[in-house]
């Protein structure tokens, strides 16, 4: 399921991603993804606004980019970005604040600092991108989207 801000803000919900939307524009807007896979794919946000992705062990502050976070049973958390550069840092905003450029994946866990960025694997990256050619848009209505969303199954019919 994808859903689309007018601003032009998408997110992907993928496997078992349980999302909180805290904030909704026009200058913030908030996620605090509790676990599973999402992508989003944020318009390029001007002077004074932003877009956090919350996860229990990491913070995602980006400002116009395309990235994929993946909360894992063990609360850790990969994040990949695909496009510019992401802002990551542990969830308590303690430890150090690693960007992590394009093409590039980091994780956290718990009470850690992220770790160096490392390229993400060719396959991954492929992977990201048939996902995104062959991605449907919902569009969505952010009025419309409830507090917190949950998507369970992701098959090829929903496309």
């Amino acid at each position: 399921m994808t859903a689309v801000s007018k601003e032009g803000h998408k997110v992907t919900f993928k496997e078992n991603a349980v999302i909180v939307i805290s904030k909704m524009g026009p200058d913030q807007w908030d996620f605090e993804q509790k676990i599973g896979k999402a992508s989003f794919s944020v318009a390029k946000l001007g002077m004074g606004k932003s877009l956090n992705v919350r996860t229990p062990t990491a913070v995602c502050t980006v400002r116009g980019t395309e990235f994929e976070v993946t909360v894992l049973e063990d609360q850790s958390t990969i994040l990949d970005v695909f496009h510019v550069v992401v802002s990551f840092t542990d969830s308590e905003n303690n430890l150090q604040e690693v960007p992590v450029m394009e093409n590039q994946r980091s994780s956290v866990r718990q009470g850690e600092a992220p770790k160096p960025p490392a390229s993400i694997p060719m396959e991954d990256q492929q992977k990201y991108k048939i996902e995104k050619s062959n991605e449907g848009t919902q569009g969505i209505a952010p009025e419309k989207i409830p507090g917190e969303v949950q998507e369970t199954k992701q098959t090829n019919d929903s496309k």
